[in-house]
């Protein structure tokens, strides 16, 4: 059986890691728990990346081409919270 998280559980996750790993004020997991799970382990096809259960992704923005850092969790087909943290600085 494979578990699967329903859209409004996802959302949870989402709004706990940009809020510094809390849930409506309370320390859920360790604070920088978020800053360690988005550190690059493992490369994928291309320029991506993935950390500890996160897809790393720079998108191309604007002339000169800039990157904007997301990280992603899928769950599924289909199913997944993108985010984009200004906090989370990434390194190669």
């Amino acid at each position: 059986m494979i578990a699967a998280l329903s859209g409004h559980a996802l959302l949870r996750v989402g709004q706990m890691a940009l809020a510094n790993d809390a849930w409506q004020g309370r320390q859920i997991v360790p604070a920088d728990w978020l800053k360690r799970s988005t550190k690059p382990v493992v490369s994928i096809s291309g320029d991506g990346r993935y950390g500890w259960h996160w897809y790393l992704i720079d998108f191309p923005v604007g002339t000169p081409t800039d990157a904007v850092h997301a990280i992603a969790g899928l769950v599924g087909v289909g199913s997944g919270c993108t985010l984009f943290p200004h906090s989370i600085s990434r390194s190669s």
